[in-house]
């Protein structure tokens, strides 16, 4: 009995601390692409708000990282543990081969509660956070975020000017198109364009015109001074919320018939079965002893890991455009499909 809990502790430390480090590693990885992204969008940002965009922006890299690393953990704690001959002396201590699989799979079903739980409730939230967060930063710092002598675009907004200063929030020889419902582009250029202490925008010397392309027609206007609120010139939506709300599983298999509600099913309920299939598969692998077997058990584990990351990017993206419907199609079928591939390397590994 004390040899038992011995070796199951060996094994789920051992498989746990290689998870861990890959774990590590590759989430820093993201996260640096993560910060240049955002640096890439948003410039001139602080170093409170960077950190904060990378905190909110760490589930959504977790969803990734922990899908993957409890399989690959796995597979290099399996490897370490088989050829250092750990595998055939718990055999010969009389432990199972069923015994040493189920320790390996309690990891594995430990990665799919932490993906689960990752997905399903803390990167909703992080995410819908982190888009508001966004939003009020670009809302309090317009001046900052714009470049000069460059045409930058939101949406269907453009925006340009000469110079930009930040620190006396105005701007020189400014030009500002939008393109509306009706295909109609309102333009306006001034001068110069200035914040005032109310938070208003003042336009000096310039004209504002509505163009429609459709019937060929332009109505302009010239001006010396014009007065508009700031976020109405720069197309920045003030009505948005700062409710987050977190749909349930209950809530979205009821709405499971709308594509976008089926798409978050896969997601949520895919990954964490991924994460066990796989798991399953690096756990196989111990019981190969012979160098030939090891490299063959490799090349198979590689080719399974392939499979299931072009499975989960195919069902997500034909769920989201509404060509697989069905719940069968979508998460049951290419599931038992994968698990009966892992299976079928089980059936070869004992038959040679």
């Amino acid at each position: 009995m004390y040899v038992m809990h011995y070796y199951r502790s060996y094994v789920i430390r051992k498989v746990l601390l290689r998870v861990f480090q890959l774990a590590i590693s590759l989430t820093s990885i993201f996260m640096f692409i993560q910060i240049a992204e955002i640096c890439g969008q948003i410039e001139g940002i602080s170093t409170n708000f960077l950190i904060l965009c990378v905190i909110l922006s760490m589930p959504t890299v977790l969803v990734i990282v922990l899908t993957f690393v409890f399989p690959l953990g796995a597979c290099w704690a399996v490897s370490q543990i088989r050829d250092s001959g750990e595998v055939m002396s718990m055999s010969i201590l009389g432990i199972s081969d069923w015994s040493i699989l189920s320790w390996v799979m309690q990891c594995g079903m430990l990665g799919a509660m932490l993906v689960w739980l990752v997905v399903s409730v803390v990167e909703p939230i992080s995410v819908a956070n982190r888009s508001i967060l966004i939003d009020n930063y670009s809302k309090k710092h317009i001046f900052s975020m714009l470049k000069p002598d460059t045409f930058q675009a939101q949406g269907k907004f453009v925006i340009y000017a000469d110079d930009v200063h930040p620190n006396a929030h105005s701007l020189d020889h400014v030009f500002a198109a939008q393109r509306n419902e009706d295909n109609e582009w309102s333009i306006v250029i001034a001068n110069k364009l200035k914040e005032t202490k109310n938070g208003d925008i003042v336009l000096d010397e310039g004209e504002g015109s509505r163009f429609s392309i459709r019937e060929n027609q332009k109505k302009s206007i010239v001006f010396s001074q014009a007065l508009i609120y700031p976020y109405q010139f720069l197309n920045i939506d003030l009505s948005s919320k700062n409710d987050v709300k977190l749909k349930s599983f209950k809530h979205l298999w009821s709405e499971r018939s709308n594509a976008e509600f089926l798409s978050r099913i896969c997601w949520m309920t895919g990954l964490p079965s991924l994460c066990m299939i796989l798991v399953l598969m690096a756990g196989f692998m111990m019981f190969d002893i012979t160098r030939s077997r090891s490299s063959f058990s490799m090349i198979y584990f590689v080719a399974t890991f392939i499979i299931a990351v072009l499975m989960i990017i195919f069902i997500q993206r034909q769920t989201q455009k509404g060509i697989i419907r069905s719940i069968d199609m979508a998460i049951v079928i290419p599931n038992l499909c994968l698990l009966c591939w892992v299976l079928l390397y089980r059936f070869i590994q004992r038959r040679t």
